[in-house]
């Protein structure tokens, strides 16, 4: 059996990389990394550009949507092409290391997931992923003993030739890791912060904002309402966590922070505000740092204790440096901002400039005007010399023949009419044909000397424009220097820099920092309004009152459990089978105090709000 010593190189060089950040902080950029290390396809990631040119596996209508869900990697790119194989839905002792291994998608994460294989042992494997439970940081999770959550495995051509993979222990041997972006290595940052905190003293200051969920609800329920035609539909809950919807504090330096609303205060009052945290250090180097003072509340044990809405700013951030996790730090040197009005400002500063300009358009419109008048004469002037020469030709020729045909008709009244009569006819008419030709060449001289005047006039005109344009081409360009140096005259004095005190004035003041929200597309939130409607979320609770989560939804509630105890149910053990494997593979249970005046009683598509 050959050994894959590509595809070991490419385990261990992604494992060395636990605990940091690779491209986009995505499952799908770990999984992008390790197919560009073994020549497999480009699936994006932040890693490189993906070409979701294969088979596409979605359901029909979706091939939109290929390339962006984790768990039909497997159908979206045309694996065969580089040498690698596919295998969908695999049982356990399809599982091989170096394997990239997708996931189906569940009820809370509607794109699945994906991972990369790094040991199989007897009945359980191993897997280097990133993005896990929501780190955005390379991680390893062992014993997973189940592949029914499986879509796909894709082997390596190493693996499919049938190389196995050795002991992956994370050492690249100096090798270089490849491509990919890693800005996060994994720390305790509460630690960290007792290290510091003597060392520095905090001005904390705060300030409230909207209640951002609501504002994010209503923008998705209104668009949905838009988007299906449905003025009445009540928007899930559901939507409101980051898979749909993404809240970010930020500065217009660059810095900021995209938070997870599912993490956040879940309310919609109106009235309900947000409080926003800001602390910064003394000195002339100052730094803020920026966060939202009850995010990941439930999650923070130092909350315990403390009233955030009446202890004052400073106690809270000395009590709680959990806070430094989920905000971002304005470490930017900024000066001071002055307004600026760019076009008043070039006016002013451009003005003789600019004069100058318009003046030296006017001049050259000016001569290009008559350069074309002169052009045109010399045109016409030059076909009136063309015409007249050729009709003269022409003219000259005619006259020829008919003083020929002349003579001879003399010559022949001679022989008829003997005596002096046919000599004096001949000569008279000789002499008017002379005569004639006299007075038509005298005429030609004096129009080709009216010609040779008016080309020498034509061309003085010319030399005359050339002189003249000549002249203004030197006035313009005396006209240009003078006009820039009369504009750095009127340059304004100005401050090149006056410190970098403005982070102090962040930290105090807070009036660089802005808040924005963003929704997935409406065509991707209402295909998941209608699945979370009909089917619920998992939740993964304990449950011993049924009854209880009956009374959750307003007209029915669906349940999948992967247990039921009905032990102490008197009934026939065939139906308590029966009813334990309905309520297992899950069962839709209607209230019909609330449909029973429906037109359609079990109507799927009306809203079903909670109790």
């Amino acid at each position: 059996m050959s050994e894959a010593k590509e595809t070991l190189k490419a385990l261990n060089a992604i494992k060395a990389r636990v605990g940091t950040t690779i491209g986009s902080g995505e499952c799908y950029g770990l999984v992008a990394l390790y197919s560009e290390m073994l020549g497999g396809c480009n699936l994006g990631g932040g890693i490189n550009t993906p070409n979701p040119n294969g088979n596409g596996r979605q359901a029909s209508g979706s091939d939109t949507q290929r390339g962006m869900s984790a768990s039909n990697i497997g159908g979206d790119y045309d694996w065969a092409s580089v040498g690698w194989k596919v295998l969908f839905d695999p049982s356990f002792s399809d599982l091989r290391e170096g394997c990239i291994v997708n996931y189906k998608p569940t009820s809370t994460n509607i794109w699945g997931h994906t991972a990369v294989i790094s040991a199989v042992n007897g009945s359980s494997y191993d897997v280097i992923e990133q993005n896990y439970a929501w780190s955005h940081y390379t991680t390893e999770r062992t014993g997973i003993d189940t592949v029914d959550n499986i879509e796909s495995i894709i082997y390596p051509p190493e693996v499919v030739a049938g190389g196995r993979v050795g002991n992956v222990t994370g050492d690249t041997g100096g090798q270089d890791l490849g491509n990919g972006t890693y800005s996060r290595q994994a720390f305790d940052v509460e630690a960290m912060l007792i290290e510091v905190y003597g060392f520095f003293n905090y001005e904390v200051s705060s300030f409230e904002v909207p209640n951002l969920l609501e504002i994010a609800y209503n923008q998705i329920q209104d668009g949905l309402r838009s988007y299906m035609g449905k003025d009445d539909l009540i928007a899930e809950m559901q939507l409101l966590n980051s898979e749909f919807t993404e809240i970010e504090l930020y500065d217009l330096y660059g810095n900021g922070y995209v938070y997870q609303p599912q993490y956040l205060p879940r309310s919609l009052d109106p009235e309900r505000k947000y409080k926003v945290i800001v602390s910064g250090s003394l000195g002339d180097a100052n730094q803020a740092h920026v966060n939202f003072l009850e995010y990941n509340n439930a999650n923070n044990p130092a909350y315990g204790g403390l009233d955030i809405h009446t202890t004052d700013d400073q106690t809270w951030a000395r009590h709680n440096p959990e806070h430094f996790k989920y905000g971002f730090n304005d470490v930017t040197g900024k000066n001071l901002a002055i307004l600026n009005d760019v076009e008043a400002s070039y006016i002013q500063t451009h003005k003789n400039q600019m004069e100058h300009t318009q003046l030296t358009f006017k001049e050259n419109r000016e001569m290009l005007k008559q350069n074309i008048d002169l052009s045109n004469k010399k045109v016409a002037q030059a076909n009136a010399v063309a015409s007249y020469n050729a009709q003269y030709a022409v003219d000259s020729a005619n006259i020829a023949q008919w003083s020929a045909g002349v003579s001879g008709l003399m010559e022949a009244g001679t022989n008829l009419f003997t005596g002096n009569f046919g000599g004096a006819v001949g000569g008279l008419a000789k002499t008017g044909v002379g005569v004639f030709n006299a007075n038509r060449e005298y005429n030609n001289k004096v129009t080709q000397q009216g010609f040779t005047e008016t080309s020498n006039a034509l061309n003085n005109q010319s030399n005359a424009l050339a002189n003249m344009q000549a002249k203004i081409g030197l006035d313009q360009s005396i006209r240009a220097y003078n006009a820039s140096m009369s504009d750095l005259q009127n340059q304004p004095i100005s401050v090149q820099q006056i410190g970098n005190d403005l982070s102090f004035q962040a930290g105090n003041k807070l009036t660089d920092v802005y808040w924005k929200i963003s929704v997935a597309q409406k065509e991707i939130l209402a295909r998941a309004n209608e699945y979370i409607k009909c089917y619920g979320v998992l939740v993964n609770v304990f449950s011993n009152n049924v009854m209880n989560i009956l009374k959750h939804r307003k007209r029915f509630n669906y349940i999948k459990m992967i247990n039921l105890n009905l032990g102490s149910l008197r009934a026939n053990q065939s139906h308590i089978n029966a009813i334990m494997a309905i309520f297992q593979s899950g069962v839709r249970v209607w209230n019909y105090e609330a449909v029973k005046e429906d037109k359609i009683m079990f109507d799927i598509k009306k809203n079903n709000p909670n109790f």
